[in-house]
């Protein structure tokens, strides 16, 4: 049963992001849903991250070695304490009734084991932002096969006890989100909204901006190796 005393724990992964990391966390603890807790894991950065979230008491700071982006969020899931899990890239950041808003969505799909909301990107050269388009699906497995319509993972608000069945694949570079949304729809129920919640920074260094290895990649995702 969900309550407004309900944790969530928002997990943000760090690599040599430390320029952004400040606005991640603050728009966390900007949230009207202050039930939460933030975990960031340093995933063997050069840059000095735990400078930064030394200055946030609350913040739980995590370093490991360099071992990608799906060990950084399995590192986090494991030091988490909330009923709700969500995922926020360093580079990223939550408006400030996104948590409210998702957590919200489970009164109206209480099966659902996440619901996924919209978000805008943020073009840094032109300081800009655009509405992402946001598909709201009957089917989702199938139309997840067809595209990655969640795209950006701040949308997401997981229900923890998933990760006790699925976790991020660690043998993939990218796309490993896209991987554990069609592990979970093909099994469970979610549920999608218009409401915006995120917003997805588009920087030089977004690991999204090689369309060869991201399509690689999702033709990986794509291709079965398990009934699960």
């Amino acid at each position: 049963m969900m309550s407004k005393e309900s944790l969530i724990s928002v997990i943000i992964p760090c690599y040599n992001h430390a320029r952004f990391l400040d606005k991640a966390i603050c728009s966390v603890l900007a949230q009207s849903y202050s039930v939460t807790e933030i975990i960031v894991v340093d995933d063997g950065s050069s840059e000095d991250i735990k400078s930064i979230t030394d200055n946030y008491s609350s913040v739980i700071y995590i370093r490991q070695n360099n071992q990608g982006l799906s060990a950084a969020r399995n590192r986090g899931i494991q030091h988490s304490s909330g009923d709700y899990l969500v995922f926020l890239d360093a580079d990223d950041w939550l408006y400030p009734q996104a948590l409210e808003k998702n957590i919200g969505q489970f009164k109206k799909k209480p099966e659902a084991a996440f619901v996924s909301g919209a978000y805008k990107y943020f073009y840094e050269e032109t300081n800009t932002y655009i509405i992402a388009d946001k598909r709201i699906s009957k089917n989702c497995y199938k139309d997840l096969l067809q595209i990655n319509h969640i795209a950006m993972i701040a949308t997401v608000l997981f229900k923890k006890w998933v990760f006790n069945e699925f976790l991020f694949d660690e043998s993939l570079k990218n796309c490993e989100d896209y991987d554990i949304y069609l592990k979970i729809t093909r099994k469970y129920q979610v549920h999608f909204h218009k409401e915006i919640i995120a917003v997805y920074r588009k920087h030089t260094s977004n690991m999204s901006a090689n369309s060869f290895e991201m399509l690689k990649g999702a033709l990986r995702v794509k291709t079965p190796k398990k009934v699960y």
